[in-house]
């Protein structure tokens, strides 16, 4: 076995990228929170207090896709509605 040889050689180092050809940085996107373009994701729970009715009468109507003017989204599994659409089926302007 060579010294030289990289195929074998288990301590050697990975080849280095070039300047020209390394990632670029994410985009920041902390304006669009500062600048409350970020809807606040209600629970199910929250929503069924504003409405005043059971959690599992919400549940259903997500399910059944009995309430789109709600814009129900699953995140990680579990509803959330956001709170943009909710004032709307209130008959409430957003703040």
């Amino acid at each position: 076995m060579k010294k030289n040889d990289t195929a074998t050689n288990l301590n050697a180092s990975p080849p280095r990228r070039s300047p020209s050809k390394r990632r670029k940085p994410p985009p920041d996107h902390l304006h669009l929170i500062r600048d409350r373009q970020f809807d606040r994701q209600l629970t199910v729970a929250e929503v069924a207090a504003v409405l005043r009715v059971s959690q599992g009468a919400i549940y259903n109507r997500l399910y059944r896709k009995e309430a789109p003017e709600l814009r129900p989204v699953k995140v990680m599994g579990r509803w959330r509605i956001p709170e943009s659409a909710l004032r709307q089926v209130l008959g409430e302007t957003p703040p």
